[in-house]
């Protein structure tokens, strides 16, 4: 498995993005999020332990036509900016079955990962609600989400995001 990404993407970019930072739930003193996912190989990933660099998180789903189309770019923007901590999260009934058959298919070149207790797609993780897939955050060295993005963001729109 290639790189873990964690995608949060700006808005500013077409596709009826918005432009928000933050959430009804309440942020951990520092403002870093905590968010502790599982990759079709089996390991546990704590976004707090990935402070120190950059950190995209895309928020998918399988069936999703979008999400599907998605892909493509995320998968450039990650093969591109090896510094940057891209991670996929399947948010949908049974993603620990579809992550590695979605990862597989879709030829990602970043991990695919799901929450194991749902807190992501029920909208009460530290990402806040979830409106749509895809759905990108933009996580600072320090955890914090700087940026999110809701809907398809093409290959320039996703580097003007991450800039």
């Amino acid at each position: 498995m290639a790189t873990l990404a964690l995608l949060g993407l700006g808005a500013g970019c077409g596709g009826g993005g918005e432009r928000s930072i933050g959430s009804s739930h309440a942020r951990h003193e520092d403002g870093a999020i905590v968010l502790h996912l599982r990759t079709t190989d089996g390991r546990l990933v704590a976004l707090e332990d990935q402070r120190g660099s950059g950190v995209l998180i895309v928020v998918l789903a399988t069936y999703d036509g979008v999400s599907q189309a998605a892909m493509r770019p995320l998968g450039r923007f990650a093969r591109h900016h090896q510094d940057v901590l891209v991670l996929g999260v399947l948010a949908q009934p049974d993603a620990a079955t579809f992550a590695p058959l979605f990862e597989e298919a879709m030829s990602s070149p970043f991990a695919i990962a799901w929450d194991p207790d749902d807190d992501v797609s029920r909208g009460v993780s530290d990402l806040g609600p979830l409106e749509a897939v895809p759905s990108y955050y933009q996580v600072d060295a320090a955890g914090r989400i700087v940026d999110r993005h809701v809907g398809y963001l093409n290959e320039g729109d996703l580097e003007r995001f991450m800039e």
